[in-house]
């Protein structure tokens, strides 16, 4: 009998280091619902992304185990190369904000056993410009967090490293001149952060609705944060956010399947988490469906 194959694709940094423990157990748990594994494990930043392109050929199914950004690249790269492969994740970072929107485990073992006993489903991706992503491009206060906080930090202090980045970046605060383009409507404001998501959790402090997120609807939501300098202001807003209430009158939400962005070039942003350099024109677009994701 002819066995499928899947391609596991590693990340043996990510988080607290939990999978690497448990790989044994993983493959085991592959082997016994009749795959063979490719592992590949990563050593150097995106490298993911070469590593999926260059094998992904020939095999049934890919696994990405790492974090996010990990998931990010396998995905981002099985979409460049026109590879259709369902696609397993076992998170294993610090945050794993994605998880959380596709309900997946965090015991590595049980992530595993959810891929083979699970099913697939066609969800969302999205795009800035050429930069295929998951679930958020985001800019302005606490993004550089997710990408400056350094790997033993992450490994360390898990999710707090994050935390942590964030408030030492808050004198950092600036605000970004932005000419936005949706369903016809146009803002144009100065902002001190914005989300272009598609999951529930963004950095493990910005908490969407449910009722709001639906990751297959062929639309992403928006959240922006407008410039104050009123410490009660944002205050008020902080307190918002939290309680996931988006009618104060510095923010601004909704939904599109395609904003267009004319921005400061030296504006960086994140996707997934990782860094993405600043550029002055910006599609951000939804690519419906385009992910075959396996949920338990």
């Amino acid at each position: 009998m002819n066995k499928k194959k899947v391609l596991v694709i590693m990340n043996p940094k990510a988080g607290r280091q939990q999978a690497n423990r448990v790989l044994t157990e993983i493959l085991e748990t592959f082997s016994h619902a009749g795959y063979v594994s490719t592992v590949l494990l990563t050593t150097l930043p995106k490298e993911a992304i070469d590593l999926t392109r260059q094998n992904a050929a020939g095999h049934d199914m890919a696994v990405a185990i790492g974090g996010d950004g990990t998931l990010r690249e396998v995905v981002s790269s099985l979409v460049a190369a026109d590879i259709d492969l369902p696609v397993g994740y076992i998170p294993a970072g610090s945050t794993n904000d994605f998880s959380r929107a596709l309900n997946l485990s965090l015991n590595p073992v049980t992530a595993a056993e959810d891929i083979v006993n699970g099913h697939e489903e066609s969800i969302d991706l999205m795009s800035l410009n050429d930069d295929v992503y998951t679930y958020v491009a985001s800019f302005g206060a606490f993004t550089k967090a997710s990408y400056e906080t350094p790997q033993s930090a992450k490994n360390a202090l898990g999710h707090s490293a994050y935390i942590a980045a964030a408030l030492k970046g808050l004198s950092d605060i600036r605000p970004f001149h932005m000419r936005l383009e949706y369903n016809s409507q146009v803002h144009e404001e100065d902002y001190i952060f914005g989300a272009f998501s598609n999951a529930t959790s963004i950095g493990g402090f910005l908490k969407m609705n449910e009722n709001d997120v639906d990751l297959k609807d062929g639309k992403f939501e928006v959240i922006l944060v407008k410039n104050t300098k009123n410490i009660f202001d944002l205050v008020e807003m902080a307190a918002g956010i939290s309680n996931m209430d988006y009618s104060n009158d510095n923010l601004v939400f909704f939904s599109a399947d395609k904003v267009t962005i004319s921005a400061d070039p030296d504006m960086d942003w994140t996707l997934d988490g990782e860094y993405c350099k600043g550029q002055r024109d910006i599609t951000i677009s939804i690519l419906p469906k385009r992910l075959r994701i396996i949920l338990p």
